[in-house]
């Protein structure tokens, strides 16, 4: 089973992407899908890509402004603040990219 490599960003890099990244963990494994995820800040996104290879980048933060090098981005904020509906919505979303991949 592939694993999808997962980074999660938010403002400082701390709160937001860890419960983000919690949340994706499980909705994932939920799902039958593996996944690694790693947390960093907006300013860490350019420097974070190379190393970890991400093949999804959820943020809390706006990401316009960065360099995602084309790889695919979803906000985290239906599954930060949305209610069940909404953020398995995201999840949905996130799952068909992942397995469009395979």
């Amino acid at each position: 089973m592939k694993t999808y490599k997962i980074l999660n960003v938010c403002g400082s890099g701390i709160a937001t992407s860890t419960l983000i990244s919690s949340k994706v963990k499980d909705a994932m494994k939920e799902r039958g899908i593996s996944v690694e995820t790693t947390e960093c800040n907006i300013r860490e996104v350019s420097t974070m890509i190379p190393g970890f290879h991400p093949d999804v980048i959820i943020g809390t933060s706006s990401l316009e402004s960065v360099d995602t090098k084309g790889i695919k981005t979803y906000s985290g904020m239906p599954i930060l603040y949305g209610n069940k509906l909404i953020a398995k919505k995201t999840f949905d979303e996130i799952e068909a990219y992942l397995k469009s991949m395979e």
